[in-house]
């Protein structure tokens, strides 16, 4: 009875000890299975004040914000005067955080610091860690040595998909917008918009960068950018202050620059620099000790970087990762390239196009397409290639053949940047009758970058009829519509024709028309209230043969 007893005293006690000594969280084990769920400021300061967990996971499931009062206290100081010192950072350089931290895409605002110590950020110390999905955003941070507003000294660890935003400042060496000290680990698909900042002016303050302070040994910097002020005194970097035995590829930065030492991308470099580039116009720095240097116009332009190997969105030569991005409308991060994770739209592209439609007229082929917003367009290329013939050369499909370009044709101009509709017309004279083409239809913009827009497939009959299928199918209008549109279609004999409107995910919303319609023109109204705004597709059949429009509807 008396062993019965101690062994369910024994194992209560058990279970209270790994109660006190676990961090008291919102959730979770701290499993990679089963992580500790930091929801507030309150588990962020357990994580803090809790060393035993910081070789634990941990996933933040939702934005956290401290206010001004927590902001401005010392949450592990004796009570004594003194000026406010803020958060305590996670980990130290005794027991640096060796776990991982998730911050599942949400953000940690008004993070304040001002201590006198070395490694201070949200992270003091890092080793064999990794931190990932995370923004700190508003940080005010102020300390010596090695400092960052997401890592002060990051060792043998990875940061990926973060960003920080806000000030950081120290009064010696090894300071970075995102992290301070770089060694033997893995920044990438990174920013930070910090404006960074060296405090005594001494020859101490050394290896200041807008994103690192110093990239250090196998350290890596890659598909990172830095839009903040930087200043110190000497290896001051737009980017990097100092890149020494490290690699930085494929990053940029724009912010000013300013130091005895300093350049655009990197303050010194004594690694290996990879297509990368710096801003010289933003930066006031027409030098630095790595990478290139490109005008605003050109830092702008989508080919700058996808002719250096670049992976985005609008590409897949340079792979299918889409890591990047760029909006022409300059409505996200002014026109710059941003990382794709940033938003999950796709790139705005310099041509909105509405309708792209081809028709067999009497031997020839009526081309016509419709667009309803152009941003910096020079014009259109039309290509050209038969369907079902073989290159008796090397056995391929026959190559595409330009057939008209704005170069040659002023009715293919762009109208350069425009909100209004604009129409376009082409007649191809040159095709032979039974034959099927493929039109394809380019845009180029002003950097003389082409982008494919649509396809679409037309075979021409016998001479003198309508089409080589027996229908036309005409340009949906309007477009954009509000709240009804109109189906416009001509048939040479009686057939089914098929309409149905779809979203931008593919799936179905509405059934347009599904019945047999006799010889002639005929033109289906729809009724379109219960829709909410945004881009939508037909797919229109007839007998068998289908094309795809694309269509807006605006409220």
């Amino acid at each position: 009875m008396m062993k019965r007893i101690l062994w369910i005293f024994t194992g209560v006690f058990i279970l209270v000890s790994r109660f006190l000594i676990a961090g008291n969280y919102s959730g979770g084990s701290g499993t990679s299975g089963d992580p500790y769920q930091i929801v507030t400021t309150e588990d962020l300061i357990e994580l803090r004040n809790t060393s035993a967990d910081w070789g634990a996971y941990f996933i933040q499931t939702a934005d956290i914000a401290f206010n001004a009062d927590e902001t401005q206290v010392d949450w592990n100081n004796d009570g004594s005067a003194g000026p406010a010192e803020g958060f305590a950072p996670i980990g130290n350089v005794d027991t640096p955080f060796t776990g991982e931290y998730d911050g599942g895409g949400y953000t940690i605002d008004n993070l304040f610091i001002n201590r006198s110590a070395s490694n201070i950020a949200l992270f003091s110390k890092t080793d064999g860690a990794m931190i990932t999905n995370i923004g700190v955003t508003h940080v005010d941070i102020t300390g010596n040595g090695s400092v960052g507003g997401l890592v002060g000294s990051n060792n043998n660890s990875t940061v990926s998909n973060s960003y920080t935003t806000g000030s950081v400042s120290g009064s010696s060496y090894h300071v970075g917008g995102l992290v301070g000290y770089n060694d033997n680990s893995n920044v990438s698909n990174c920013y930070s918009t910090c404006s960074v900042s060296t405090q005594s002016g001494f020859n101490l303050d050394y290896n200041v960068g807008g994103l690192v302070g110093q990239n250090l040994g196998n350290s890596t910097v890659s598909n990172c950018y830095s839009t903040g002020s930087v200043s110190g005194y000497s290896d001051v970097g737009g980017l990097v202050g100092n890149n020494l035995s490290a690699t930085i590829s494929n990053s940029y930065s724009t912010g000013s620059v300013s130091g005895s030492s300093s350049g655009g991308l990197v303050g010194s470099d004594d690694g290996t620099i990879n297509n990368s580039f710096w801003d010289t116009e933003t930066s006031g720095q027409s030098s630095s000790d790595g990478g290139t240097g490109k005008t605003t116009a050109q830092m702008k332009t989508l080919s700058t970087f996808t002719d250096a190997g670049w992976d985005f969105e609008a590409e897949t030569s340079n792979g299918t990762d889409d890591i990047w991005d760029m909006d022409y409308s300059q409505s996200i991060n002014n026109g710059y390239p941003y990382l794709s994770w940033q938003d999950g739209e796709d790139m705005s592209l310099p041509v909105t196009l509405s309708t792209f439609t081809a028709k067999a007229v009497k031997g020839t082929v009526v081309l016509e397409w419709e667009t309803s917003a152009e941003i910096d367009n020079q014009g259109f290329v039309l290509s050209r290639e038969e369907r079902g013939t073989r290159n008796e050369r090397d056995g391929f499909e026959t190559r595409p053949e330009i057939i008209a370009s704005f170069t040659t044709h002023d009715a293919l101009k762009g109208q350069g940047s425009t909100t209004e509709t604009t129409q376009y017309r082409y007649v191809d004279t040159s095709v032979e009758l039974g034959k099927t083409y493929v039109y394809t239809l380019a845009d180029v913009d002003y950097s003389s970058t082409e982008t494919i827009l649509e396809k679409v497939e037309v075979q021409v009959e016998a001479e003198g009829a309508i089409v080589a299928d027996g229908y036309v199918l005409d340009p949906v209008y309007p477009n954009p519509f509000n709240a009804s549109f109109t189906l416009p279609f001509t048939l040479t004999e009686t057939m089914k024709v098929t309409a149905v409107l779809y979203n931008l995910s593919g799936q179905r919303v509405m059934t347009i028309v599904n019945r047999e319609f006799g010889e002639g023109t005929h033109n289906i109204m729809t009724d379109v209230n219960d829709l909410s705004s945004g881009i939508y597709f037909i797919r229109s059949d007839f007998d068998g043969h289908s094309q795809v429009h694309k269509v807006m509807l605006l409220k």
